[in-house]
C-alpha cells in the first residue's frame, strides 16, 4: 500500500522562511535609518556652513573697511569712517552684530574670540565655532580668518 503525501509546508520550512524574512527586514530597516541619519547630518553641515560663511563674510568685510578695531573679551568693536561704532559678539549662542543676529536659530555659536594686533595696518583675528542647535548632533565647524584694516592715514 502506498501512502498519499499531503500537500503543505512543514513547521521547519515555515520557520526558515520567517527567519529569512525577519533578517531581510532588520537589514533593510537599518539601511533605511542610516540613510536618513546621513541625510540629516548632511543637512546640518550645509546649514552650519551657510551660516558660518555668511557671518564671517559680514564681519570680515566690515572690519576690513573700518577705521579702527578694539577687541575686548569675546567682543569686537569697530569704528567706521563715518564715526559710528559696530560691535560683534556671541550672544544667546548666536553670532550677533549689535542687536541683529548673523546666524539662524538652527545653529549654535560655541566660543567666539576676537584678537587685535596693534600692527600697522592693524590685524584682527576672528574665530568662532558653529554647531547644530538640535541635541544629539555632533557636527561642529570652526570658522576663522585674519583681517587687515584698510587704514590709509
Amino acid at each position: 500500500m502506498v501512502k498519499k503525501q499531503k500537500a503543505g509546508y512543514t513547521l521547519i520550512e515555515t520557520l526558515v522562511v520567517v527567519f529569512i524574512l525577519g533578517l531581510v527586514l532588520v537589514v533593510g530597516g537599518n539601511l533605511f535609518f542610516s540613510i536618513l541619519r546621513g541625510g540629516a547630518k548632511a543637512e546640518a553641515v550645509k546649514e552650519i556652513k551657510q551660516n558660518g560663511d555668511y557671518a564671517l563674510a559680514v564681519i570680515e568685510r566690515m572690519t576690513r573697511n573700518a577705521k579702527s578695531a578694539n577687541c575686548v573679551g569675546g567682543a569686537l568693536a569697530i569704528t567706521n569712517f563715518d564715526g559710528s561704532t559696530t560691535s560683534f559678539t556671541c550672544s544667546s549662542n548666536r553670532v550677533a552684530s549689535g542687536s541683529a543676529y548673523l546666524t539662524s536659530t538652527e545653529v549654535v555659536a560655541n566660543p567666539c574670540s576676537f584678537s587685535c594686533a596693534g600692527t600697522i595696518p592693524e590685524v584682527v583675528t576672528i574665530s568662532f565655532t558653529l554647531g547644530p542647535s538640535k541635541t544629539g548632533a555632533t557636527t561642529n565647524q570652526i570658522f576663522q580668518t585674519q583681517v587687515s584694516l584698510r587704514t590709509y592715514d
